[in-house]
Parts: C-alpha cells; sequence; structure tokens
C-alpha cells in the first residue's frame, strides 16, 4: 500500500496543472483510497468534499493540518522522551 509523499511537483508554478501536482504527491492506489474515504472524512471534519484534484490536494493538506494540531494539543507539556515515545507507537500501529 502507498504512503503519503511531499509534493514534488512545482505546484506554485502558474503552469503546473493540479492534476500533475496530486499525482506527484500521493501515489496512484492511496490515491484511491483517500478518493474513496474523502467525503465521509469531509463530513466528519465539517469541511466539503473534493471534486476535483485540486480540491483532493486542499483535502489531504486541511487533514493533514487538523492532525498536526491534534498532536499538538496531545503533546503540549509532554517531554520530548514522552513525544518521542508517542511517534513510535504511532509508527509501529496495525493499520
Amino acid at each position: 500500500m502507498g504512503r503519503l509523499r511531499l509534493c514534488d511537483a512545482p505546484c506554485v508554478d502558474r503552469n503546473a496543472t493540479w492534476e500533475r501536482c496530486i499525482g506527484a504527491a500521493v501515489e496512484p492506489d492511496t490515491r484511491l483510497a483517500v478518493e474513496a474515504v474523502a467525503p465521509w472524512y469531509a463530513r466528519e471534519l465539517g469541511i466539503a468534499a473534493p471534486e476535483d484534484a485540486r480540491g483532493l490536494l486542499d483535502f489531504i493538506c486541511r487533514v493533514g493540518s487538523a492532525g498536526v494540531a491534534a498532536l499538538q494539543k496531545e503533546w503540549e507539556g509532554r517531554a520530548k522522551s514522552q513525544i518521542e515515545l508517542s511517534i513510535l507507537r504511532l509508527g509501529s500501529s496495525d493499520p
């Protein structure tokens, strides 16, 4: 199964298409999975479901931002070693 990775395409370049950008940011099998769960997850987050490549890229960014905010809240006041242990547990958990 593919994993999300950083976008290699120059998304800020006006000549780059959103389709190329999302193609560089998400592997095909991962994109299919994200597109399948996007409507449900968008409802859970209270945001619009993506309708095209640009919307999908925006959706991925919004979900990522929501995840960062949740981790920031969870890790607030914790020591570095506690955060590292939490990260190790996240990485070793079964899907």
